[in-house]
């Protein structure tokens, strides 16, 4: 078995595949997650904020300019201690490190609703994918219709199996599919694929933490 395991998410339009991200389980059980690109990706801006105490609230919220230098962002996932944090291949940690919330019932189980990552529908975003290296590929085929590509991610022991009613309630979200890998390590992830009534002009991530909000942009250098 190899050290790491990368498993690229692909984009499928017109018979071509782009790139939208990259999932890299290391032997240590830790989850890598990227957005490579030959274009030369960065964090452009942030919002970070607590939790208020209420059990339902809609925000229209503000994102700031990220201050930070920083390229090829990635986002670290470390079940030891159960936290995840903001990466950059060349500047490292750029972000402090978030406790998640693990929703299991079972003791020595995990399951965590980790993120959501929104893509734009402007295909010159991405780069086109034709390698063969990576026998394990996600391909979504999506034509865009004034709508946004959404792909949440559910990270689970191996012998647990989410469903689309695990997901946080959302208005918005217009369900399409749901798709289990499973890992040859302790650790898997459900990927379910929506579309989003909104347009965007940048990778939006929204962390799912224990007690903060956490956004990012990713744009194109």
């Amino acid at each position: 078995m190899s050290k790491n395991l990368v498993t690229p998410i692909l984009l499928e339009r017109n018979n071509k595949k782009y790139i939208l991200m990259n999932f890299v389980f290391e032997s240590d059980n830790s989850i890598y997650i990227t957005f490579p690109s030959k274009k030369g990706r960065y964090i452009s801006k942030e919002y970070i904020k607590e939790y208020e105490q209420k059990e339902y609230s809609e925000h229209v919220i503000s994102l700031q300019e990220y201050r930070k230098d920083n390229i090829e962002p990635k986002i670290s996932f470390h079940p030891r201690n159960m936290i995840v944090h903001v990466n950059s291949n060349v500047s490292k940690n750029i972000s402090n490190d978030y406790e998640l919330l693990d929703v299991s019932p079972i003791k020595g189980k995990v399951f965590v609703y980790l993120l959501q990552v929104i893509f734009p529908n402007n295909i010159n975003f991405y780069d086109d994918y034709n390698k063969t290296k990576h026998p394990d590929q996600i391909v979504i085929q999506h034509t865009p219709d004034n709508d946004s590509l959404s792909l949440e991610f559910i990270i689970h022991s191996n012998d647990i199996y989410p469903t689309f009613e695990s997901l946080p309630f959302s208005k918005n979200r217009n369900y399409r599919f749901g798709y289990r890998f499973d890992s040859p390590y302790k650790y898997s992830y459900s990927i379910f694929v929506s579309t989003l009534s909104t347009e965007t002009k940048s990778i939006l991530i929204n962390l799912n933490t224990k007690n903060m909000v956490c956004m990012y942009t990713i744009d194109n250098k």
